[in-house]
């Protein structure tokens, strides 16, 4: 170690080049530490020779690999030489000053150190560099770097997408993997989602979504994912055609790339104007195969897929028609809360089109919806309330309602503390009173005093509905008594100088009825 301060130039590069050979065993980077051989070789990383700088950056690369001296050798003041050298005309010099930079970028509170000693702009300048060896190791500690949510942006501005991008053209899986790990990174940052599409970034991501490496798939997936939260990068994703090899993936064995497809196509299912390009191109086979997936993550973004997908009026009859209610439905029961929502809001958007009303009941939906009913979740209630108010205009299903035990259920909602949870379960009781044979039920399971309440509601399309459900109950022979004694009248008086004519119009009919 003592050589290593030789004034000699000769022993110095000779030195360095055997610790460089016996770096390479783990047990000698230790004991080069141990014998306090790093400052020396950092003094020498400021030498005028390039030959010993290119040996001894070598070292401290091999050094740097071993965790406990990361921190010895930036407590040692490593930083500043090693970024010095990135300046180097010599490409041996950068590359092993990239590298060493590289790992010890591996460690959160170096790479902030790097950062604040200017060496990101000068490494991202290297991603550019003609030898390949040099930008490799660069666009290695640049993604280190990226893992920090503060150099997401940074990055950015100091040029670094497009160099990144310039990685995933190489026909080089290593290339590709390092641009692609690092643009996930940035991709987080809603700037960068612009920044990345603006340069070009979607059809060189597209094409790699069919690489055979799954980890650039998957990451290639992962940037997709997060650039398609962004309703204009939908657009441009379709247009770049990424939804085939996208519904290709859902099929992928590697589940973690299966979900990253999953999410992508969800977002852009969100969008109206991209969910029948979706369908179009073959997305609805595959979900609902996923919707039987052991893998509840699976199943949850394929419901919520659905969900969106099943907005569309063309959608809701091609779904049933591709088998997919069967299986949705056994959905209903699972543990998980997200997933049943999803599964929920997908029926409730079903039942928009009553041609699907029989074959939803036919697949034993009822029972599970007026289970829902009894939800911890405000949301999956209102869905549930909905799927049982769109039913609830069938005569048949009506009947089935009530049997299934619904009315009692939709009655305990009208107290809701939410006012469009207890706006739909009024739709459905005054759909399910209009049947005699559930007049006297209602009244039996004590839904008259809520229903009253509500016409003191201040949103007057709920007084509507509540006055228009006392009017049918009124209509059987027997409820009259347990109307006004509920206080009916008394509600429906101040509803006669209401400003809005549906609500005077559903007063004057109860009113009639009842006196």
């Amino acid at each position: 170690m003592r050589l290593l301060s030789s004034p000699e130039q000769r022993v110095q590069e000779q030195v360095a080049g055997c610790l460089r050979n016996l770096s390479v065993s783990a047990s000698n980077k230790q004991r080069i530490a141990s014998l306090g051989g790093i400052p020396p070789l950092i003094a020498l990383l400021s030498s005028p020779h390039e030959e010993i700088q290119a040996q001894v950056a070598m070292v401290l690369q091999n050094l740097s690999k071993n965790v406990d001296n990361r921190y010895r050798m930036v407590e040692e003041g490593c930083l500043p030489p090693l970024i010095a050298l990135l300046w180097s005309f010599n490409e041996d010099v950068q590359e092993h000053a990239a590298g060493t930079l590289a790992n010890l970028s591996v460690n959160a509170d170096n790479a902030e150190k790097i950062v604040e000693e200017g060496g990101m702009p000068l490494l991202i300048g290297l991603l550019r560099s003609p030898n390949e060896r040099v930008q490799e190791q660069s666009a290695v500690a640049i993604r280190n770097l990226s893992v920090e949510p503060a150099n997401e942006i940074k990055i950015m501005e100091e040029g670094g997408i497009p160099p990144l991008l310039a990685l995933l053209r190489y026909n080089s899986e290593s290339f590709q993997r390092q641009g692609t790990i690092t643009l996930r990174n940035l991709s987080v940052h809603d700037e960068n989602k612009i920044k990345i599409v603006q340069e070009g970034g979607l059809p060189l991501l597209v094409s790699l979504l069919r690489s055979p490496d799954k980890l650039i798939q998957q990451h290639s997936c992962g940037i997709l994912r997060n650039l398609s939260v962004h309703a204009d990068n939908c657009t441009r994703l379709v247009q770049a055609g990424g939804l085939l090899p996208l519904i290709a993936l859902m099929r992928s064995p590697d589940p973690i790339i299966q979900e990253e497809a999953l999410v992508t196509l969800r977002n852009v299912s969100a969008n109206p104007g991209g969910r029948q390009d979706v369908v179009r191109e073959g997305a609805l086979p595959p979900l609902i195969v996923l919707l039987r997936s052991p893998l509840r993550n699976l199943q949850e973004q394929a419901a919520a897929t659905i969900r969106n997908l099943s907005a569309d009026d063309v959608i809701k009859v091609k779904f049933v028609q591709e088998g997919g209610l069967g299986p949705l439905v056994q959905l209903l029961n699972v543990t998980e809360p997200l997933t049943r929502e999803h599964v929920v809001a997908a029926l409730a958007n079903l039942t928009m089109d009553s041609t699907n009303d029989d074959s939803i009941v036919a697949a034993g939906a009822l029972q599970s919806l007026v289970s829902l009913l009894k939800d911890q979740s405000i949301r999956t209630q209102e869905h549930a309330a909905i799927c049982l108010r769109n039913l609830s205009c069938n005569a048949e299903i009506k009947v089935k309602i009530v049997q299934k035990g619904g009315l009692s259920a939709l009655v305990q909602l009208l107290q809701s503390p939410d006012i469009v949870v207890r706006e739909h379960c009024t739709v459905a009781l005054r759909n399910l009173s209009s049947a005699d044979e559930n007049k006297a039920q209602i009244v039996k399971d004590g839904g008259l005093a809520p229903l009253v309440e509500l016409l003191d509601c201040d949103e007057d399309r709920v007084v509507v509905e509540a006055a228009v459900a006392i009017q049918n109950l009124s209509m059987l022979s027997g409820n009259e008594a347990p109307i006004v004694q509920a206080g009916a009248i008394t509600g429906l008086v101040p509803l006669l100088s209401s400003e809005d004519p549906a609500v005077q119009d559903a007063a004057t009919g109860d009113r009639k009825s009842v006196v």
